[in-house]
């Protein structure tokens, strides 16, 4: 006969930065090694509630979506993009971040996800080099991340979107 351990069961609302992760073990188990609840506990069940400035209470079903399109698609725009009023542009997830706007002669150099420099920018403050910074080409078309590299006197980029 096997024996059965039951441990204590606690519910936790836990507020945890980016850092935190939870891993599943073998078992199906969510662990949550001494992240955010800095104990090495173990979670039988995880609901995100939040991540970033998307919450789930803003959430909208997939359903829904494909109720919308049925209900706005016609004929003659099938080969026109049809506008989803819930879907966000890209960049407006990183609208904490300062933006920069890359001179127009330069923009092969952003186009083919080259470090750039700062006289490349059409104006380069000084808190750009303190944070990572939203990058536009000069027509205004968000392209991606960088981040200033004080060693090389250049901007890096983190992660490109175009």
């Amino acid at each position: 006969m096997a024996i059965k351990k039951r441990f204590p069961y606690k519910a936790a609302f836990v507020a945890c930065n980016g850092g935190c992760r939870a891993n599943q073990s073998p078992e199906g188990y969510d662990l949550c090694l001494y992240g955010c609840t800095g104990c090495g506990a173990c979670m039988e069940s995880l609901l995100r509630t939040r991540v970033g400035e998307f919450a789930l209470a803003d959430a909208i079903k997939l359903s829904e979506v494909e109720a919308y399109v049925i209900a706005h698609r016609s004929d003659a725009a099938e080969t026109e993009e049809m506008q989803l009023p819930f879907l966000q542009a890209v960049d407006t997830v990183f609208l904490k971040y300062e933006s920069a706007t890359v001179d127009g002669q330069f923009r092969k150099y952003l186009y083919n996800g080259n470090r750039l420099r700062p006289e490349m920018f059409l104006e380069e403050h000084e808190s750009m080099r303190t944070a990572p910074v939203r990058v536009y080409d000069d027509e205004g078309a968000f392209f991606g991340i960088y981040e200033y590299q004080a060693e090389k006197e250049d901007y890096k980029p983190l992660k490109v979107f175009k």
